[in-house]
Formats: C-alpha cells, structure tokens, sequence
C-alpha cells in the first residue's frame, strides 16, 4: 500500500497510547458515581468530590504493567489500522474496539491466571468494555479523514544500445 500522506496513523498511536487508558478509567469512575459505587480516581464523601488517595505502590505498579501492555496493544491496532487502509468511520471504529476487547480480555485472563480470581477486583468484563469504549472513542477521533493512494508506478531502467 502506499499512501501519499506521511504518517497518517501517528495520531491514532499516540491517542491510543496516551489517552485510552486515561478515558477508560475515567469512564470507570463516571459508571460508578451512576451505580453509587467508589470509582478509581474519584469518591464522592459528603455530598462532596474528591480526589481518591491511597494509590499505593502496588497499584502504581499494576497501573503500570497495564500502560506498557496497552502500548503493545496500540502498536498492534496502528499496524492493522495501517494495512487496513482506515479511515474515520464508525465501522471502523468499531472493528478497532472489538479488537482491542479480545486482547484485554486475553489480558485480563493472563492477569487471572497469574495473580488469581481477585486480581482485577471482579471487574474484567467491566473493564474490558470500558477499554474497548475508550478504544472506540479515541479511534473515532484521531483516525484519518481521507487517505490518498498514491499511483504505483514501476521504475524501468533501459540499456543504452
């Protein structure tokens, strides 16, 4: 394939890396304040918002173990992006976030396995439709407009005689 705009993907692999993780949590936190439940960045104490605390090392390690598996999820959808010649289109979009649930989900699974049955809290699939919410959001806006193909012309050297 070849594209006449340089990069065109790069927008999506950094939103996908920077944001995704951000967007899902923030989903988490808002889908809780709904059900009356405490979110992950945000508690609501008497009648008031706050900032959560008590994120100790374990978490930040978790948090972090979660950021470097979702670059390589970001570099996978990027790449399938990128031959799949996408653009920014719901179907699209979608076909991206349902990517991108199979792998946290098979993520999730790993984490299980490893750590045991609490390791997530009881939210995989909670989170992992949050993931993929968060996938479909940002897909749905860093994807690229239009793409151009570039003519593929065949260079041909001849002999002088």
């Amino acid at each position: 394939m070849y594209v006449n705009e340089k990069y065109p993907y790069a927008a999506l692999f950094a939103g996908l890396v920077f944001l995704t993780l951000p967007f899902a949590l923030s989903v988490h936190d808002a889908l809780a304040f709904v059900f009356g439940r405490t979110g992950l960045l945000v508690s609501v104490s008497d009648g008031g918002f706050g900032w959560r605390g008590g994120w100790d090392g374990v978490v930040w390690f978790v948090y972090g173990v979660f950021a470097f598996l979702n670059v390589v999820v970001s570099a996978g959808l990027t790449k399938l992006a990128y031959k799949k010649m996408m653009r920014r289109h719901s179907r699209y979009a979608l076909f991206l976030s349902g990517v991108a649930a199979c792998a946290a989900a098979a993520v999730a699974w790993i984490f299980e396995l490893l750590l045991g049955s609490a390791a997530l809290g009881g939210l995989r699939g909670e989170a992992v439709s949050e993931y993929a919410f968060a996938v479909w959001l940002v897909a749905m806006l860093t994807l690229p407009k239009r793409l151009t193909r570039a003519p593929v012309q065949p260079v041909v050297f001849h002999r002088k005689k």
